[in-house]
Formats: C-alpha cells, sequence, structure tokens
C-alpha cells in the first residue's frame, strides 16, 4: 500500500491536484522584469497614438476651412437674393414703362394712372394689352382724350388762333 500510495501523490502533483503546496507553479518576475514590460506596453500604446496631436490640429484646421466655406455660401447666398430683389424690381419697371407706352398710344392723358389699372399678367401679350387699356378708356373716359386747357396759361405756343395773342385777347375784351 505505501507503493501504491506514493505513486498516485507523485501523479496528483503533476496533474495539479495535490494537497495544494504547489500554488504558485507559474513564473515569478523580479521589479525590474515587470517595469521592462509596462515600459513596452506603455510605448506601444503612446505609438498607437503618437499623431493624435497632428490629427487634431487637421481637424481643427478643417473645421475652420468648412466654417469659412459656410461663410463664403452664405455671402454667395444674400448676393443671389439681392440680385433677385433687383431683378424683380427692374422687371416691374419694364412692366411699368410697357404699361405707359402702351397708354400713351392710346391717347391717355395721365398715361401713369392708366398703366397702374393694367393688370401684370396682361403685359406679356400685346392683345390682351390693348383689350386691358379698352375696358379702361370705357370705364375711366376722362383719362383719355384731347386736353382741355394747357398750363401756360393760354400763351399760345403756336396753338392759338391765327393773329390772336393775349394781348389781342385783352384789347378785344376791353373795346379796343
Amino acid at each position: 500500500m505505501p507503493e501504491g500510495d506514493g505513486q498516485n501523490a507523485n501523479q496528483n502533483n503533476q496533474n495539479g491536484q495535490g494537497s495544494g503546496n504547489t500554488a504558485g507553479a507559474g513564473k515569478t518576475f523580479t521589479q525590474a522584469e515587470l517595469d521592462a514590460i509596462i515600459q513596452d506596453r506603455l510605448g506601444r500604446e503612446r505609438d498607437k497614438y503618437k499623431d493624435y496631436d497632428s490629427l487634431k490640429a487637421a481637424a481643427t484646421e478643417l473645421e475652420k476651412i468648412k466654417q469659412g466655406q459656410m461663410a463664403e455660401q452664405q455671402k454667395l447666398q444674400a448676393q443671389l437674393d439681392q440680385l433677385g430683389k433687383e431683378n424683380n424690381e427692374l422687371k416691374g419697371r419694364v412692366q411699368m414703362a410697357t404699361a405707359e407706352r402702351a397708354a400713351t398710344k392710346a391717347g391717355a392723358l395721365y398715361p401713369d394712372l392708366v398703366a397702374a389699372k393694367i393688370p401684370a399678367e396682361v403685359l406679356a401679350d400685346n392683345k390682351k394689352l390693348d383689350a386691358a387699356i379698352g375696358e379702361i378708356k370705357k370705364q375711366y373716359p376722362a383719362l383719355f382724350g384731347q386736353a382741355r386747357g394747357l398750363a401756360d396759361g393760354g400763351a399760345g405756343g403756336g396753338r392759338n388762333a391765327a393773329g390772336s395773342s393775349m394781348n389781342d385777347f385783352i384789347r378785344r375784351a376791353a373795346g379796343r
């Protein structure tokens, strides 16, 4: 019995199933070796992130460029909006001039008033424009026709009767 018990005890120690006195069977390190292993591991981690500062600077620069582009886009959008407003204003002026010209051609005494009564959608078509002016002429006949009086007070300008001037008129009125 003693012989078989000894062999079982050796086998148990080799399999790690012994009585517990072989608890630290792994390799042990000295403090210097442990420090070297840690320094090696820290060095590998530092190598992974060694270009972090340059990447961070590049990201900051990229953000500045993007902001600059946004500012440029905003400037261009504001300029586009301004040009759109100017374009609409000029279109309005052209439409008003077209309406006034058509009203003058139709014999309007006050072409600006007649033009103000013409709808904008009519201005593109000459037939519709003429029809609109005709309607205005029916509704407001006083805006069309011959001028009744002149601003020059009848001084003439070649329009008064032959041989008569203001002085002649006064003389005739006074009986001279």
